[in-house]
């Protein structure tokens, strides 16, 4: 029998304990009266007629409770770390690499990353219509340029690059799918996407992004040597703007907008700043970085190395070539009105307020 619970349910019913004990559970749930089946091939098979192909589920599971902060809000952070305990981190993105797009293996491509000429440009002529800001994954992984020319919108990341994670290739099909249909319809100004770096700046409460999170651990010192990777960064605030302006520029119609300044930084980098405008909240904050060759071979052991497995190889390309990232995102201000901050703002506002929520506990604080 079906039951159900909300925090807007009754408590019971008034001077009638035998009714509210029929009808209740002892910890406060409401028995319906409805009898309901569990049956996952059943719900795969519902969702299949009403969700996109890389939107189809990898897995049904029950858990006793969804994990939420005090105010109600949704702890993604929580769910994600229960999932990975349960079945690896690459468990949610399994359909990205079981069934990838033939039109995609079929040009593999020898390079990290591709370009394609004119990609993003908006169709010349007839009138702008109404669009969907569609929030897409970086195209920074696998991103590495040529004789250090910048990533621009016209270049994608490779899915068939080994060190991709799972996560960046199912957002590249993803977006990719999106392009496809908006261009079978004729409606390529229809779409504007916009594909933002590393996101810091300041955070609302403590269900911290996978970006801010990285800040927390250095200041609390959980991370005694630092991975060297580096990171476009794109301010919250900058983005949330960028989002607006999305749907309101006729001029984004059929782009694909970098969130990013144009200077990538690296987690030394980051590092630095924190222990420079912080003084003594930043003494845990690590010093050292790891040698290259050492971070891979960890990224081999240790899960969450296992994540930046791309841009740790991305590292080893720049060194090798002496061409360090650069990212071209000044056409998004010349489409949009959008200035990007300085990284050095968005690190220092995030760390301040993760200090000033007490994310850290009675670390940093020193």
């Amino acid at each position: 029998m079906n039951a159900t619970n909300s925090p807007l349910l009754f408590s019971g019913y008034l001077n009638n304990p035998q009714a509210t004990a029929s009808t209740l559970t002892p910890d406060g749930w409401i028995r319906t009266g409805d009898l309901g089946l569990v049956d996952a091939d059943a719900l795969r098979a519902w969702l299949a007629e009403r969700l996109a192909p890389h939107k189809q589920l990898a897995d049904v599971v029950t858990i006793d409770a969804i994990p939420k902060n005090p105010s109600g809000k949704l702890l993604r952070r929580v769910l994600r770390a229960q999932d990975a305990a349960r079945t690896g981190p690459s468990a949610l993105f399994r359909p990205a690499r079981e069934r990838p797009d033939e039109r995609d293996r079929a040009g593999h491509r020898h390079h990290r990353l591709h370009r394609e000429a004119g990609r993003g440009r908006p169709a010349e002529g007839g009138p702008p219509r109404p669009r969907h800001a569609a929030l897409a994954g970086p195209g920074r992984r696998g991103a590495a340029g040529d004789g250090g020319q910048a990533v621009t919108e016209s270049d994608w990341t490779d899915p068939d690059w080994p060190a991709v994670s799972a996560y960046a290739i199912s957002k590249t099909r993803a977006e990719r799918a999106a392009w496809q249909r908006v261009r079978a319809a004729g409606r390529e100004r229809d779409l504007v996407v916009v594909n933002p770096a590393m996101v810091l700046g300041p955070v609302l409460d403590g269900d911290l992004s996978t970006s801010s999170e990285v800040v927390r651990q250095m200041l609390s010192g959980a991370v005694r040597l630092l991975p060297p990777v580096h990171y476009p960064i794109v301010d919250v605030r900058d983005l949330s703007a960028l989002q607006v302006r999305a749907m309101e520029a006729p001029e984004a119609g059929g782009r694909r907008l970098i969130a990013s300044h144009e200077q990538p930084v690296t987690f030394g980098e980051i590092a630095d700043m924190l222990r420079d405008a912080l003084g003594a909240q930043a003494a845990g904050v690590p010093r050292r970085t790891l040698p290259l060759w050492l971070a891979k071979l960890f990224a081999k052991l240790d899960p969450k190395l296992g994540l930046v497995v791309a841009d740790l190889a991305l590292t080893e390309t720049f060194r090798r070539d002496g061409a360090p990232l650069r990212i071209d995102s000044a056409y998004v201000t010349r489409l949009t009105g959008v200035r990007f901050r300085l990284p050095r703002e968005s690190v220092l506002d995030c760390a301040r307020s993760l200090l000033a929520g007490g994310a850290l506990g009675n670390r940093g604080a020193r």
